[in-house]
């Protein structure tokens, strides 16, 4: 009987330790998660001026904050930041538009809309958006591939700081 109470105990503090841990071990995540916030907005103010100045390093670097998991995850910023980059031909900003489309990120999925900007992407160069028009053009409709080349032909005519002489593959993609 006494084994048995003994054991009762045990299995008891143990659950009560246990029980101590969890909360201290969630109180810490949700401090961690209060200062990861507030280093997000710290960067958010120190950026939101230069990227109001037209500066598009800090337009794609806002948008990006905006679209990282966090308690501050804002999709309707991180796509307004990150196509004022892309629309002055700012290639990753182009890529992480096409990859919200393509995946849905704050966005409704757009096959369509995800190729424009990977084209874009792709004749700056971006890698990753190759791949991507690589796959859509394995598996996507062609007449919608063509709208999509079109429309990002379009949008490149109006694009400023393009340097053709340093990207001679724009043209492979417009």
């Amino acid at each position: 009987m006494n084994f048995f109470k003994v054991a009762i105990v045990v299995v008891i503090s143990i659950g009560i330790a246990g029980a101590i841990y969890g909360l201290k071990n969630n109180a810490t995540e949700v401090e961690q998660k209060k200062v990861e916030s507030s280093l997000i907005e710290h960067e958010r103010q120190t950026l939101l001026p230069l990227a109001q100045a037209d500066d598009m390093e800090a337009m794609y670097k806002l948008g990006i904050s905006y679209a990282q998991p966090s308690d501050v995850q804002d999709y309707d910023q991180a796509r307004y930041w990150l196509k004022k980059a892309a629309l002055l031909n700012h290639a990753k900003a182009q890529y992480y538009l096409g990859y919200m489309y393509a995946h849905g990120d704050g966005v409704e999925i757009d096959a369509g809309e995800a190729t424009v900007w990977f084209w874009l992407a792709a004749s700056n160069e971006e890698r990753a958006s190759r791949r991507y028009l690589k796959l859509m053009a394995n598996t996507g409709d062609p007449e919608e591939l063509q709208k999509a080349r079109v429309r990002a032909s379009e949008i490149w005519a109006t694009m400023p700081n393009k340097d053709i002489n340093k990207n001679k593959s724009a043209l492979k993609y417009h």
